[in-house]
């Protein structure tokens, strides 16, 4: 979970998984009963909130492509060229503006405590109970947004719905040896949260893009662009929706028992052909 003085994005992108798994566990811990955990929890959210800003620059070019592929009439090589052009150039002085304020030392240092709190951390919640209320909660909250996504479909709420279902995701990460339904729910709840995020980063793209003064040619081709991104938000939330509505059919703690009974099975199957695995699956 350690960053270097100048990473790049594929390090970037793991220490952010990273977090998120931590923050999966400590849910699991609070759910539990454990106390001692709002100091490393306040922690965990300043980082993970000081590194989605540079996330989100970073993919900007990829999102650019996509949608070109899509609406290749909105931009000539030329203009596409340029484009990308600019918003790598507004990706490298992000990079650059966060060493110069030596923004990658303080995350260094704030993940360093981190690893402390998480080190010094004693607690009694384990075993069974707390795997099957962590999830229960996780997925009840999921659900919720779900259930709010299906009804209103407001941005906000497909926002809402992708923290909660990656941190059901993350969780469900840490026992994917647990068997097929688990690993099955785990490529679910990765795809939505993959839609999600494509439509997210599709609307800053269009924030950056819609104010340009020299990008299109009249007030109509930019309308026409905004209409474009709308559609293509629409379409990948609805596949977002898809893709989810398997797992948040079901109840909350009747999914936490299903999990966990498929969790302690797995533990009992690999403590009879090998204890040494099972012990480090524990």
């Amino acid at each position: 979970m350690a960053l270097a003085d100048d990473p790049n994005d594929e390090a970037i992108h793991a220490a952010r998984k990273s977090l998120r798994k931590v923050q999966a566990i400590w849910s699991v811990l609070d759910v539990a009963g454990a106390g001692h955990l709002k100091q490393g929890r306040e922690r965990l959210r300043s980082v993970t909130k000081t590194l989605s800003p540079i996330r989100d620059v970073a993919v900007l070019p990829k999102t650019l492509a996509k949608f070109r592929t899509l609406y290749p009439e909105f931009f000539s090589d030329y203009h596409y060229a340029r484009v990308r052009r600019q918003l790598l150039t507004q990706h490298k002085d992000t990079h650059t503006a966060a060493a110069d304020r030596r923004l990658w030392k303080h995350i260094g240092g704030a993940l360093r405590e981190l690893r402390q709190d998480v080190q010094s951390l004693r607690t009694d919640v384990r075993g069974r109970r707390a795997l099957r209320k962590g999830i229960e909660a996780l997925h009840r909250c999921a659900r919720r947004d779900f259930e709010r996504v299906r009804r209103h479909q407001r941005l906000r709420d497909f926002h809402s719905l992708r923290k909660s279902a990656k941190r059901l995701l993350h969780l469900l990460s840490l026992i994917e040896w647990a068997g097929h339904a688990v690993h099955r729910d785990i490529k679910a709840l990765g795809r939505a949260e993959e839609w999600i995020g494509d439509a997210h980063d599709l609307a800053i793209l269009c924030n950056e893009l819609s104010t340009a003064p020299d990008l299109f040619a009249s007030d109509v081709e930019r309308v026409q662009f905004r209409r474009a991104v709308a559609d293509m938000q629409v379409e990948w939330q609805l596949k977002a929706i898809a893709a989810a509505q398997r797992i948040f059919r079901k109840k909350p703690r009747r999914y936490a028992n299903a999990i966990t009974k498929a969790w302690v099975d797995a533990r009992r199957r690999g403590h009879a052909a090998n204890p040494r695995t099972a012990a480090a699956a524990a």
